[in-house]
């Protein structure tokens, strides 16, 4: 009996445990669609003035992404906290179907779209001097 209560939880773990949202591939004709402002957070490790006494955070710097026309141009913002704030301008492109924008010295974002059409989400991973990890973003209207 234990045996079967066991692989109960080993079926409803892999079953639920391992559900994802899907990403739609972010193409040339979204550029439309990704004109605006995103808000939300990123994760991961950070460094500079927003590290944890571990040096890991599970919520790192609120993040602000605006981009400004079809073009793909835009900037990135960074909150660590309500004095201190870095902004990155950049030129992004589609990339893999996903939005790709890179900087001087190596720093880097790649953020798919997630949900079904029209969905309003973007989430990514990014590599930066002070943090590096993923960014979850929500369209603002």
């Amino acid at each position: 009996m234990k045996n079967f209560h066991l692989a109960i939880i080993i079926v409803l773990s892999l079953t639920f445990g391992c559900a994802t949202i899907s990403s739609t591939p972010i193409t040339k004709n979204d550029a439309s669609r990704l004109v605006g402002t995103w808000k939300g957070h990123t994760s991961g490790a950070l460094g500079g003035s927003g590290q944890s006494s571990h040096g890991v955070s599970r919520y790192g710097p609120n993040a602000v992404l605006k981009i400004f026309d079809t073009s793909l141009r835009g900037k990135f913002t960074m909150t660590y906290t309500k004095g201190q704030s870095e902004t990155f301008p950049f030129f992004g492109k589609i990339e893999g179907g996903m939005l790709v924008a890179h900087w001087k010295g190596g720093r880097w974002m790649k953020l798919g779209m997630l949900g079904k059409e029209g969905a309003k989400r973007l989430e990514g991973k990014f590599d930066f001097l002070k943090a590096s990890g993923t960014i979850s973003l929500k369209y603002e209207e």
